[in-house]
């Protein structure tokens, strides 16, 4: 049974909170109009990158029940990309760059992001979360999350595939982002990187549109466990609709059953 998945590659002004959540409400109706079963968000889509005034606004945690809402309203899975969650007990004005997932209106899962952007200045703004992702499942797809930077981290994904030892992988890594388009060849040959290794999907949405001298790459991708792109976004912007087969999984698992051959005597 294959899973339709909807993701929205397009621009999120910093901290225009309504216009952006006006932004996501019509690709939600959109998808589900389509008759699709997830729609994927890019991180910090509802706040954006200027992390030096997020802590100007307040009650970043209704944008979680926005989401929520939205997902028992439409019917869609959201795989919401990250929103700010705040610290608790924390630095005043200190965040989590939080990914989290509904389905229906429950919440199936938070991760926060574990590797801060010390370019970007994201150690001055954010809280390095303190755990790995969990796994969870999505309309009988196994999936975890991650964010952005963390694509360079292959031991973190690696961790998450490998948690369960008798039942070792997964089906899908989601993976919203803030790429810039400077490094959008990094961004593109990593993803396709982390699915080859894994042996699994991985849904990378990405950002479009500028914040002052940055511009963000767009390229979205669905790559499969072979590598192969099931969707290649590149510079559109909108709304974009796949699908994910289920049998390539157990088909790229079969043929070359990598995760058995790994030398945890060598590498716990």
């Amino acid at each position: 049974m294959t899973i339709e998945i909807a993701f929205l590659q397009d621009d999120f002004p910093e901290l225009d909170r309504d216009g952006n959540r006006a932004r996501v409400t019509r690709a939600a109706e959109d998808a589900a109009a389509r008759g699709c079963d997830v729609l994927a968000l890019p991180e910090l889509w509802c706040s954006g990158y200027d992390l030096a005034r997020v802590a100007e606004v307040d009650d970043w945690e209704r944008e979680f029940e926005f989401l929520a809402d939205l997902s028992r309203d439409t019917g869609l899975a959201i795989l919401g990309g990250s929103l700010l969650e705040p610290v608790p007990g924390g630095d005043a004005g200190k965040f989590y760059n939080c990914a989290v997932v509904f389905d229906r209106g429950a919440e199936l899962a938070r991760y926060r992001k574990a590797h801060l952007f010390a370019p970007l200045g994201e150690d001055r703004f954010l809280e390095p979360g303190p755990e790995l992702p969990t796994t969870f499942d999505v309309r009988g797809v196994r999936c975890a999350l991650s964010v952005c930077y963390d694509l360079r981290f292959p031991e973190l994904y690696r961790q998450v595939v490998t948690s369960d030892e008798e039942n070792p992988g997964i089906d899908l890594l989601f993976v919203p982002a803030q790429w810039p388009m400077v490094r959008v060849h990094h961004w593109r040959t990593l993803l396709i990187a982390r699915a080859i290794e894994n042996q699994c999907f991985v849904l990378g949405v990405n950002r479009r549109g500028k914040y002052g001298e940055v511009e963000f790459g767009g390229n979205s991708l669905l790559v499969d466990p072979w590598g192969g792109l099931t969707l290649d976004a590149r510079d559109d912007v909108g709304l974009l609709t796949t699908s994910l087969d289920p049998t390539l999984l157990a088909d790229a698992k079969k043929k070359l059953p990598t995760l058995p051959d790994r030398r945890t005597d060598l590498y716990p």
